[in-house]
C-alpha cells in the first residue's frame, strides 16, 4: 500500500472546481451543473484551497492544475488571484489550464490570463458565431510575434451539431465537442459500490486524478458527478486523512475489483482498460 507521499506523487491531474457557477447551465440541460446549481451555487473558499495546495506542495505534488470540472471558470472573480498563487507557490513544473465556454472572454482577457501564468485554454464555441469568433482570436494571437505559441496553448472547438460541422473543414472536425452523457451514468444504479468482476481491468484515473468540488468534496473522478465516492472534505478533513482514504479505495479497487457502479458504464478511453495493455 502506498504512503501518502507516494500516492500524491502519482497524481498527474488535480481538477479544482473553484465555483459551481455557469451562465449557460440553464441552456445546456445535459450538463450536471444544470441540476447541481439548484442545490448549491457557491464558491470554494480561497484560504481553504490555498491551504490544501500548500500541503500538496509540501508532499511534492507535481500535478497539472485544471481549474474546471462542471463549472465555468471565467465567471470566478478570484480566478486571476488563484492562478497567481499557483504560479508563485507551485512553480513552472505544474501546468495550469482550464476549459471554458468563452463567457466574457475576448482577446485582451485571454492575453492577460496567459500573461499571469495560464498555460492552456480550451474554448468551446456553443454557437457558430462564437466558434468563429474564437477561431479569429486564436489566429490573431498566433500571428503576433510577441505571443509565445511554443509554451502557451489555445484550443478552439465547437459543440457537435450538423449545422456547425457542415461549415468546418476536414482538418477542423477533430475539434468537435460532443455534450457529455454524465446524466445517464446512474441509470442502472445509484453509484453504489459493487463487485464488477473485472479483475483484469483497472482505471488509469484511480492513481493519476484527484478532484476537488466547489463544496470542498474531494472525489475520485469528475464523471461521478453525484460524488458517490468521496475521500473527504477540505473544510473538515486533513489532507492526510483524505489521501489515506484514497489509498484504501484504490487498494480495494485493484485487489478486489470493487468499484462504484458508475465506473462500469464509463465510456471514455482513459477509463477502464486492460492492465496488460497499459
Amino acid at each position: 500500500m502506498d504512503t501518502i507521499a507516494e500516492a500524491i506523487g502519482k497524481i498527474e491531474k488535480l481538477k479544482i472546481e473553484t465555483t459551481r457557477r455557469c451562465p449557460l447551465s440553464i441552456k445546456h440541460t445535459k450538463c450536471p451543473v444544470a441540476i447541481l446549481n439548484k442545490e448549491f451555487n457557491d464558491s470554494l473558499d480561497v484560504e481553504v484551497l490555498f491551504s490544501f495546495l500548500q500541503k500538496m506542495i509540501d508532499y511534492g505534488c507535481k500535478a497539472q492544475i485544471l481549474l474546471y470540472m462542471y463549472n465555468e471558470p471565467s465567471v470566478d472573480c478570484k480566478l486571476s488571484y488563484i492562478i497567481h498563487y499557483i504560479r508563485d507557490h507551485m512553480g513552472i513544473t505544474n501546468h495550469v489550464m482550464f476549459d471554458t465556454n468563452g463567457w466574457g472572454l475576448d482577446e485582451q482577457t485571454i492575453r492577460m490570463l496567459f500573461d499571469i501564468g495560464l498555460d492552456r485554454i480550451v474554448i468551446t464555441g456553443y454557437t457558430d458565431e462564437e466558434y468563429q469568433r474564437f477561431k479569429n482570436i486564436k489566429e490573431k494571437l498566433f500571428s503576433d510575434e510577441s505571443f509565445d505559441r511554443t509554451k502557451k496553448i489555445l484550443n478552439v472547438r465547437a459543440v457537435s451539431d450538423e449545422h456547425t460541422q457542415s461549415k468546418m473543414s476536414m482538418v477542423e472536425t477533430y475539434s468537435v465537442f460532443k455534450l457529455d452523457e454524465r446524466l445517464d451514468y446512474y441509470k442502472a444504479g445509484e453509484g453504489q459500490l459493487c463487485n464488477v468482476n473485472i479483475s483484469d481491468f483497472s482505471c488509469v484515473k484511480l492513481d493519476t486524478l484527484l478532484c476537488v468540488s466547489a463544496t470542498g468534496e474531494v472525489t475520485m473522478c469528475e464523471y461521478d458527478w453525484k460524488q458517490t465516492v468521496s475521500f473527504g472534505n477540505l473544510y473538515k478533513d486533513s489532507l492526510e486523512d483524505i489521501i489515506t482514504n484514497k489509498i484504501k479505495f484504490n487498494d480495494r479497487a485493484y485487489k478486489q475489483s470493487i468499484l462504484p457502479d458508475v465506473c462500469t458504464r464509463c465510456v471514455h478511453y482513459y477509463g477502464l482498460r486492460k492492465t496488460n495493455e497499459q
